[in-house]
């Protein structure tokens, strides 16, 4: 979810328009640099950044600023700003480490294949499948569902995800709203 606010904060920031000719962001998540730089040879034509709204829920995260709507949920990325719109759907990446896999972004529908991992999931609108054997689950974001064969430890944070689990019940840890861990039926 931190990655879907920041995206829609350094996309409102390019649309609503600079004070200056060289302006640059910089954000960093974990390991990912992120680096956003904008030009502007004509003043601003949108009122500053405290006529912007945030809102974030079930469905994802919202941003409003006068001539700009950015919007991350269940259908990717949604830009739309001066008469042009720009939708990318299902952003994610994911990395794999000897003891970690880490999925991350929007709208992954994936299984990945996991034996004695940890596994991170965090971002919005995944769908995922993990087969095999996973030592600790924890997924973070909004409206994720993972389902999992076999898990020793699940902790869900953020709001609407559902875990789903084969096997012996684990120990599970929830925070945050409408989060649910359940047997298979």
């Amino acid at each position: 979810m931190k990655y879907a606010l920041f995206l829609g904060m350094v996309c409102i920031f390019c649309l609503s328009g600079c004070q200056s000719e060289g302006t640059s962001v910089e954000g960093r998540q974990g390991s990912t640099q992120v680096t956003v730089s904008v030009g502007q040879t004509s003043s601003p034509v949108a009122p500053p950044p405290e006529a912007s709204t945030v809102r974030v829920d079930g469905s994802g995260v919202k941003v409003d600023a006068p001539g700009a709507h950015v919007q991350v949920g269940a259908g990717g990325v949604q830009l739309e700003a001066g008469g042009a719109s720009l939708q990318v759907n299902g952003v994610s990446k994911s990395n794999s480490d000897q003891d970690t896999l880490s999925i991350t972004g929007v709208g992954d529908t994936r299984s990945y294949p996991v034996e004695n991992k940890d596994v991170e999931v965090s971002g919005a609108n995944h769908n995922l499948k993990l087969t095999g054997k996973v030592k600790e689950l924890e997924v973070s974001g909004s409206s994720n569902v993972v389902e999992v064969e076999q898990v020793s430890s699940v902790s869900v944070s953020g709001t609407n995800n559902r875990v789903v689990y084969s096997g012996d019940k684990p120990e599970i840890e929830l925070s945050g709203l409408g989060n649910h861990c359940e047997a298979r039926r």
